[in-house]
């Protein structure tokens, strides 16, 4: 057995035990295998930030994003010379083996990490298919086009939730807007309170699915 057995065998231990393994290899100029380094990000991606270059490599990086989207903030924009998200961005159709491209499919949340994405649209829709919450940290700009459309129904299609971050201001055509609003409070009723003026469709459609929902629904209502 050489020092990378223990450090597998400290993954099943505490996960702080793993990173004092990772500190001692260091202090003692120890390489870590690849293959340990990825067995240890496919059960954490957030061990990613304890993982140093040039062990941080591109296959290590896939396998932390894989299993955690959040570990995207942890890997360099630099890649043996070449901007991942140039790369990204550059590419039609989409790059396969990318680590900005594996984040977004895992958690759309790593979005927040990409700000030069936040107006590709494509790249938006990826994001919103896997967490609807990622629209927050989509361009107000482009959410406010047609475009946006298939973003907003990936988008309640993961979580109907997401219809907080949807506004009525970004629709030129409202009866896009109220249909995604149905879709929401279809499955959770409550979420009535996050629509504008909310049409009888939509009210009625909240109330059946939660009858509490009769609290946000305007008295002024008319068929």
């Amino acid at each position: 057995m050489n020092f990378d057995s223990f450090l597998e065998i400290a993954l099943d231990g505490y996960s702080d035990a793993f990173i004092t393994g990772l500190k001692k290899a260091k202090e003692e100029n120890y390489t870590v295998a690849e293959s340990t380094l990825i067995k240890a990000v496919s059960k954490n991606g957030l061990y990613l930030e304890h993982i140093e270059e040039p062990a941080k490599t591109v296959a290590v990086c896939i396998a932390a994003v894989k299993q955690n989207g959040e570990a995207f903030q942890f890997v360099s924009e630099e890649d043996k010379g070449v901007s991942i998200l140039e790369a990204l961005q550059a590419s039609d159709p989409f790059p396969e083996n990318n680590v900005a491209l594996e984040a977004l499919k895992t958690n759309g949340i790593s979005l927040k990490y990409m700000s030069d994405l936040s107006d590709n649209a494509n790249i938006c829709v990826l994001a919103a298919a896997s967490c609807g919450e990622s629209l927050q940290h989509m361009s107000p700009t482009m959410l406010s086009t047609p475009a946006a459309l298939p973003i907003f129904q990936a988008a309640i299609r993961q979580s109907p939730f997401s219809i907080q971050h949807i506004k009525s201001a970004y629709f030129a055509n409202s009866a896009d807007y109220y249909a995604l609003c149905k879709s929401a409070v279809e499955r959770r009723g409550e979420l009535l309170q996050h629509v504008t003026n909310p049409n009888a469709e939509v009210c009625e459609a909240a109330v059946k699915n939660n009858s509490y929902a009769i609290r946000w629904v305007p008295t002024t209502i008319s068929a």
